[in-house]
């Protein structure tokens, strides 16, 4: 069943209304290549972006989450670790807790800077 706004939106393009989704926590730096997101961001959000399967190993739901379960410990500002052809990266921290992280797909290539 068709609604109206569908039949606007087909006819005019796209119209923001609160059943839409605005993100503010990921943010694109280089198209395709590298992101900022928050340290809550799910790494299903993460894996989207990307246009990457889930490897189904992982335990952790967040970004900040999983950085913790590969490094072993809790993350600080300016950490960084390769995860399955990503590279993370700390960049903003707030009292022990992690805010935003850079992201930069790193499939079968050296580690760059990601600053």
């Amino acid at each position: 069943m068709a609604t109206l706004v569908y039949l606007l939106e087909f006819i005019v393009g796209d119209i923001f209304d609160e059943y839409d989704v605005y993100r503010e926590d990921l943010k694109i730096i280089e198209p395709d290549k590298k992101i900022q997101v928050e340290g809550l961001t799910a790494i299903q959000d993460i894996l989207d972006f990307f246009e990457m399967d889930n490897p189904d190993i992982w335990i952790s739901f967040t970004v900040v989450g999983l950085i913790m379960e590969e490094m072993g410990r809790i993350p600080q500002l300016g950490d960084d670790c390769k995860i399955e052809g990503l590279h993370f990266k700390v960049i903003e921290s707030e009292k022990g807790r992690i805010k935003r992280v850079n992201i930069k797909q790193v499939l079968n290539q050296p580690i760059e800077s990601i600053k």
